[in-house]
């Protein structure tokens, strides 16, 4: 433990069970699907149990005692106050919720989250920890990176899913070329863990002259992002990017070298996806098919420089369902409108189901009861276990008005508190962007410790080097 403490810069403090559990959540965050302890499934809902989510209940269940100490501190807190009342109210509305069990599951992960919440704004060490928390999440970053690589390499040669973890709708017969997934549900998941590293090596180079390394890092990032092809992820980025941008608009120099870093590790990401696709014996396209393809799909259809475009085959969507064969043929030709199609109508069936009735309007339909909802107003159209695919949708349905308020209150705290520190809006704009592409807490925990993260770090954390006690 010494040498660890020696490496991470944290020599002379003296590390509690509850330290030790906050500094492996970094890590811990990238496999929130893979390894999976699954427990089976009800009728409209699936038990299982990831490391991501081992990780925050050890950090909660150790930090009680912390918290008892602190409990003068956190209610004279009115943020605390806050943040209490919108987990009070989440277990509130259980007493009406149509899927009660789901409803308490996801309570219990919501409240896991409030102690860590609490756990990190109260820790007196928390800002000598936060350079080893930074470097344990890039560190990872870059090791889950080389995997999802190598990943990516074993599928193309023929390994099974069973051997390479990867996932459905992420090998190389769906668009060519594998995509980059990681130990994620789903590629858009390893682009949300990669949002945050990569945007915290971009600040740094605000602050000081980067070394080689530093770029190199960041490029593979970005190029393993790029690999994702999820465009909520890379759509989410840019607002980042942008906000980063438009903060730093007298540094034209790093503003220059931001822009061609990334547009430098895109291309290359379209160059490594058409020459999977042309080294592929399995796949009768060829290199520049390969791009064309992504470019189609990342610009929602409209940037079309493919020879000859196929229609797609109607029922093929990206779910858990879909089995696959290999075929000289591929299952995507370029954009999936499917998957867009399918999120919007999701969202106008959880806006319907939330107005079927003033008191769901003010209150919601009860915590883990989207699905539900959603299928009791259109039975024909979805089923129970379906989800809003968006978070600011599911919010209001499940917890009404009332529920909804809470929420944006606590986002908007959040900026008026990180106002002397405009450059935590990147991360915070790019993550609130990619809420509009998925709902729920087990794929997403990383999202919620970086705000509280990002709540504790100083003005001046990027500006000089940390010193170490």
């Amino acid at each position: 433990m010494n040498k660890i403490q020696q490496i991470l810069g944290l020599g002379k403090l003296k590390l509690t069970v509850s330290d030790w559990c906050l500094l492996a959540l970094p890590a811990a965050v990238w496999f929130s699907y893979q390894p999976l302890i699954e427990f089976g499934r009800s009728e409209n809902m699936y038990f299982e149990l990831s490391i991501a989510l081992l990780g925050l209940l050890f950090f909660a269940l150790t930090s009680i005692p912390q918290l008892w100490r602190a409990r003068r501190q956190i209610f004279q807190n009115k943020f605390c106050w806050l943040a209490i009342s919108f987990a009070l109210w989440n277990l509130l509305t259980l007493i009406w919720s149509g899927n009660q069990l789901r409803g308490l599951l996801t309570a219990g992960v919501v409240w896991l989250l409030l102690a860590a919440f609490l756990r990190i704004i109260t820790h007196p060490k928390i800002h000598q920890l936060l350079p080893a928390l930074t470097k344990i999440f890039i560190a990872s970053a870059a090791v889950v990176s080389l995997l999802a690589w190598l990943q990516m390499l074993l599928d193309i040669v023929g390994l099974p899913m069973e051997t390479t973890l990867i996932c459905v709708g992420c090998q190389f017969e769906y668009f060519g070329f594998p995509r980059a997934v990681g130990f994620a549900i789903e590629p858009q998941f390893l682009g949300s863990l990669l949002l945050a590293p990569i945007l915290l090596l971009v600040v740094q180079t605000y602050k000081k002259t980067a070394p080689f390394w530093h770029n190199l890092l960041t490029g593979f990032l970005l190029i393993t992002f790029f690999m994702t092809l999820s465009r909520g992820a890379i759509y989410a980025l840019v607002i980042g990017l942008v906000v980063l941008l438009a903060i730093n608009h007298k540094k034209l120099k790093q503003n220059l070298q931001t822009i061609g870093l990334t547009i430098t590790c895109f291309i290359i990401s379209l160059a490594a996806q058409g020459t999977m696709v042309a080294i592929n014996p399995s796949v009768n396209e060829n290199f520049a098919q390969g791009v064309a393809k992504s470019l189609h799909h990342l610009s929602l259809g409209t940037l079309d420089f493919r020879q000859s475009a196929r229609p797609l085959e109607p029922n093929i969507l990206l779910t858990d369902e879909v089995e696959t064969a290999k075929s000289p043929d591929v299952y995507f030709d370029g954009y999936v409108a499917e998957s867009t199609d399918a999120r919007l109508s999701f969202n106008e069936l959880a806006y319907d189901a939330w107005k079927s009735s003033p008191t769901v309007v003010l209150f919601g339909a009860g915590l883990g009861s989207a699905g539900v909802a959603m299928h009791q107003t259109h039975p024909d159209q979805i089923g129970q276990l379906e989800i809003t695919q968006n978070q600011y949708t599911e919010i209001p349905l499940e917890l009404g008005i009332v529920g909804f308020a809470l929420f944006l209150s606590l986002l908007i705290v959040f900026f008026y508190k990180t106002s002397n520190k405009k450059w935590t809006w990147a991360l915070a704009l790019a993550f609130l962007a990619q809420w509009i592409f998925f709902s729920g807490y087990p794929n997403a925990i990383h999202i919620y410790l970086i705000f509280f993260l990002l709540l504790m770090v100083p003005e001046n954390q990027l500006k000089k080097p940390p010193k170490s006690d």
